[in-house]
């Protein structure tokens, strides 16, 4: 893109002169910014996490047939765990993809510990208040259990959304040369002086 501007200033000339207008060479002053343009990859992140999902939905499909699993958790595992990760790698992020293997690995994790707290303490009360008013306590070994895969769950969820609409995001810093031309101007005829600008970025 090219800007140009000329600004003129009328001044008074004690010299007499017929010349024609004259002018000094143009000051040149360059500089360099950074510009700022974000590119979403995220569309193979989320194959291979609808993949994983397709995984995981077609063995509850066969009853949760445990005869199944060792072949559902070697392809649901590796997708869930590495297809993030590996996407960044292939854009050239290597501390992103760092980022996403935690974030996909300590979430659900973090998930689960807090769902299986808090639902063991819920079930602790309604044992308690069982026990003290004779109606029965509604206790169970398993307790906690429920709300451990439901953190689980929801924590595969978040680092999954994460992923996709945070860390797939492209910042890259680009270089762009801008330049400024100063062009002083003298007309000794009309008695005037002016300035050329003129810009190119």
């Amino acid at each position: 893109m090219v800007l140009a501007l000329c600004l003129s200033v009328s001044a008074v000339s004690h010299a007499e002169s017929a010349g024609p207008s004259e002018s000094v060479a143009p000051a040149e002053y360059a500089y360099r910014t950074d510009v700022t343009e974000s590119r979403w990859y995220g569309g193979p992140i989320i194959l291979t996490d609808v993949g994983a999902l397709a995984l995981t939905l077609a063995w509850f499909g066969t009853g949760a047939n445990e005869n199944y699993l060792p072949l559902i958790l070697a392809g649901v595992v590796p997708a869930y765990l590495l297809g993030g990760p590996i996407v960044h790698l292939a854009n050239g992020r290597q501390d992103t993809a760092l980022s996403s293997f935690g974030l996909r690995a300590g979430l659900p994790i973090a998930g689960a510990l807090l769902g299986y707290g808090l639902d063991r303490v819920a079930f602790e009360r309604r044992c308690n208040a069982g026990e003290q008013s004779n109606e029965g306590a509604d206790c169970n070994e398993f307790a906690g259990l429920y709300g451990g895969l439901v953190g689980f769950g929801l924590g595969i969820v978040v680092a999954s959304v994460i992923d996709i609409s945070v860390l797939a995001y492209d910042h890259p810093n680009k270089s762009t040369k801008v330049s400024w031309t100063f062009t002083p101007l003298i007309d000794p005829k009309r008695n005037a002086t002016g300035m050329s600008l003129q810009g190119i970025w």
